[in-house]
């Protein structure tokens, strides 16, 4: 690969992905696609979508007692183990 031309930075993160082992390239990808600006817009439109009708989704669920719940299952998971 011709790295004239390229910034002190980018030689350093190309020597370092030639010593990815082939197995752990596709977490690599996974990550580099995370970071903003990296994913195509098409994609990330896509997941904006997705995230909307996942919003759509939730409703309020009425006379609920997070910790009388939460109690429970704790009860129910761990026994006496997850009392306060």
């Amino acid at each position: 690969m011709d790295t004239t031309g390229m910034t002190a930075l980018r030689r350093d993160a190309y020597s370092l992905l030639e010593r990815v082992p082939e197995d752990k390239l596709s977490a690599l990808i996974d990550i580099m696609r995370g970071i903003e600006g990296l994913t195509p817009k098409k994609k990330r439109g896509e997941n904006s979508e997705a995230f909307k009708r996942l919003q759509q989704l939730c409703r309020p669920v009425p006379d609920l007692d997070e910790k009388k719940e939460l109690a429970e299952w704790r009860e129910e998971k761990f026994g006496n183990a997850g009392a306060d």
